[in-house]
C-alpha cells in the first residue's frame, strides 16, 4: 500500500513540525495538532469476518426492523448475478435488494444475529478496516499551543496533563458502516433508507417475487451518511482511555458517542469556511499528504462505490476531504463531499458538506455520453456534474473548539 508523502527534514524543521513513522502509519505534528494515517491492505477472511461481527451487533441491538435481510448464509456460491441483488432459485438473498423495496428470503425467525456461524451481513467487497485517518487536537488552559507542543509534549505523551481538553476527528471503516446501518434504522431522524433500482431488477422481480420471497429495504451501495467522527474529553492525567485506544474502530453505543461529542455544535456559516487561496497558496509548502481508502464494491458489475478520505498539512493550515463516490450504471452518478479546514492558531474548524448527483438519463439530455467508461476517473465526474441541473446542495457550518464547555 502507498504510504503518506512526506516533505524533507529540512523543510519540517524549517516549518516548526516533527514526523515519525512506523512500518505502516505516518504523524506529524504541527501547531497543537497530531495528524495520524495508516493505510493497511485489504482485510483478511479472519479480519472481515471480526467485523462482520462488530456490525451485527450493532444492527442487532438497532436495526431490528432490517433483521431479515440477513438470513443468508455465508456460502455465497448460489448468489445470482441476474440484475442488481437477485435472489437466487435457491431462496438465498444476495448482497443487495433488489426493488423499490429490496428482496430477501422469507423465513419463520428473524436471524439470530449472535451467531456468526450461520449469517451473513453484506459488506462492501472491499475493506480497508485497519486504515484510518485521525486528527488530535489538546487544549490545556493557560498554555498557547506552542506549549502543548513543546514544553508539555512528553507530559501529553505520558497522559499527565492536568485538565486537559482532547479532541479528535477520526475517520476509519468501522465508522462509516455504522452510519450505514444506522440508515435502516426505521425510528432514526435520517429517515428511512433509500433503495437505488437497476433496470433488470423490475424485470427479474416480475418473475421471481413471491414463492417465498418477500420485499425489504436494503441500501446495496452502502451509502452513508458519515462525516467522520468528532469527540471530545477532559482529563486531569492517568492512562488513555478507549476513545483512543484503536484509531480504526469506533464506539458502537449511541448513548457514549453522544455523551463523548457533547458540547461540540456545529454553527451554520452563511458562507464559505475553507480558505482555497491559502491551500493553493504555491508559498506554503505540503508537509504532509496521504490519501487512504475505507471501501470499494463494484456492486455486482452495475457499478462501484468507494470511500476515501485525503489530507493534507501545511505549515498554516490543515485540510481534509471526505468523499463518498457512486456509480450506478444506466441509473445515476453521485458524489457526497465532506471538506474540513483549520488554519493553526485560530479557535475553530470550518466544514463543508456538499451533495451533488446526476442521473443517466439528465446525461443524455445534455447530450453527453452514458458509455460507462466515460466516468471512471472520480476528479473528472466532480467537474462534469457540476454544470448539469441544479446547483449542488451545500452547507457550511464551523465549530469553536476552545470555546466547548469543559
Amino acid at each position: 500500500m502507498p504510504g503518506a508523502t512526506v516533505a524533507e527534514e529540512a523543510v519540517l524543521r524549517r516549518n516548526g513540525a516533527s514526523v515519525e513513522k512506523s512500518e505502516d502509519s505516518t504523524r506529524i505534528d504541527l501547531g497543537g495538532w497530531q495528524v495520524c494515517s495508516r493505510a493497511r491492505p485489504i482485510l483478511s477472511d479472519q479480519e472481515r469476518e471480526a467485523l462482520t461481527q462488530r456490525i451485527a451487533h450493532f444492527w442487532s441491538v438497532h436495526c431490528t426492523d432490517a433483521a431479515s435481510m440477513m438470513m443468508a448464509s455465508h456460502d455465497t456460491s448460489n448468489y445470482s448475478e441476474v440484475g442488481a441483488g437477485c435472489p437466487s432459485t435457491t431462496g438465498q438473498s444476495t448482497r443487495s435488494g433488489i426493488g423499490e423495496e429490496g428482496a430477501s428470503a422469507s423465513g419463520d425467525h428473524p436471524a439470530d444475529l449472535s451467531n456468526a456461524g450461520h449469517n451473513f451481513i453484506p459488506l462492501p467487497e472491499i475493506l480497508f478496516g485497519k486504515s484510518f485517518l485521525e486528527l488530535r487536537h489538546s487544549v490545556i488552559p493557560g498554555r498557547s499551543e506552542e506549549e502543548v507542543l513543546g514544553d508539555s509534549k512528553e507530559e501529553m505523551r505520558s497522559g499527565a496533563l492536568p485538565a486537559t481538553t482532547d479532541f479528535w476527528l477520526r475517520f476509519n471503516t468501522t465508522g462509516a458502516l455504522i452510519s450505514w446501518a444506522e440508515r435502516h434504522v426505521d425510528t432514526n431522524e435520517k429517515g428511512k433508507v433509500e433503495v437505488i433500482r437497476v433496470p433488470e431488477a423490475s424485470r427479474w422481480a416480475a418473475g421471481h417475487l413471491g414463492a417465498g420471497l418477500r420485499q425489504v429495504r436494503y441500501d446495496w451501495v452502502f451509502g452513508t451518511d458519515y462525516e467522520g467522527e468528532l469527540l471530545r474529553r477532559v482529563r486531569g492525567g492517568g492512562q488513555r482511555d478507549k476513545v483512543e485506544a484503536d484509531p480504526c474502530d469506533t464506539l458502537l453505543d449511541v448513548e457514549e458517542r453522544k455523551e463523548r461529542s457533547a458540547g461540540l455544535e456545529w454553527e451554520v456559516a452563511d458562507a464559505s469556511v475553507i480558505d482555497r487561496s491559502l491551500l493553493q497558496c504555491r508559498d506554503q509548502p505540503i508537509l504532509f499528504y496521504d490519501d487512504v481508502t475505507l471501501y470499494e464494491d463494484e456492486l455486482h458489475d452495475h457499478g462501484v462505490v468507494s470511500l476515501n478520505v485525503k489530507v493534507r498539512v501545511m505549515p498554516t493550515c490543515w485540510f481534509v476531504l471526505l468523499r463518498y463516490f457512486l456509480r450506478v450504471d444506466g441509473v445515476l452518478l453521485r458524489i457526497r463531499d465532506t471538506r474540513y479546514f483549520h488554519r493553526m492558531g485560530h479557535e475553530w474548524i470550518g466544514k463543508e458538506s456538499r451533495r451533488k448527483e446526476v442521473t443517466f438519463a439528465q446525461l443524455a439530455e445534455e447530450g453527453l455520453s452514458t458509455r460507462t467508461s466515460e466516468y471512471r476517473d472520480v476528479n473528472a465526474v466532480v467537474g462534469m456534474i457540476d454544470s448539469i441541473g441544479p446547483p449542488a446542495d451545500v452547507c457550511y457550518t464551523r465549530l469553536v473548539l476552545h470555546g466547548a464547555p469543559s
